[in-house]
């Protein structure tokens, strides 16, 4: 999809950690949720709408690169841990737009090669993106976030 530009998640950035990131999927919406009803004997379906969305799922691939085995196992777990919690992500594409969301996938050491791999991994994130309305600050977490000038968008 997108070129190398990597992420930042929970004030720290994919670069600090020596990662090279690509954004392999982003939807632009959020899946609409069905809310209908199918009664037995009748022909179609009652929709009863809502407007609700699901939550996105944003893949992307990401490599790791190091010189010996322990700094790989080390770099592995430094990058298990960063991924571990829910928190506030932001594609540095898009470095004024920021989702909450966390990883469910894991990392499986034993199918990684230490001098280079590439493990893709999915934050599912909440439908909405939120957009700073005031000067970046350092946001550490949802909270401060939410507690910032931000507008919610699609």
């Amino acid at each position: 999809m997108g070129g190398l530009y990597g992420i930042k998640f929970n004030n720290k950035t994919s670069n600090e950690l020596g990662l090279l990131v690509q954004i392999t999927s982003k939807p632009i919406l959020p899946e609409k949720k069905k809310n209908e009803l199918e009664i037995p004997g009748l022909d179609g379906v009652i929709d009863f709408g809502n407007n609700t969305f699901a939550n996105r799922l944003i893949t992307m691939d990401i490599a790791i690169k190091t010189d010996t085995r322990e700094n790989f196992n080390k770099k592995v777990r430094e990058i298990a841990n960063w991924l571990s919690v829910k928190g506030t992500l932001c594609l540095l594409e898009e470095s004024d737009i920021y989702y909450v969301g966390q990883v469910f996938t894991y990392i499986d050491m034993q199918k990684l090669l230490f001098n280079c791999s590439t493990v893709s991994i999915s934050f599912e994130v909440e439908p909405y993106a939120y957009q700073l309305t005031v000067p970046e600050t350092v946001i550490n977490s949802v909270t401060d976030l939410k507690a910032t000038g931000y507008t919610k968008i699609l």
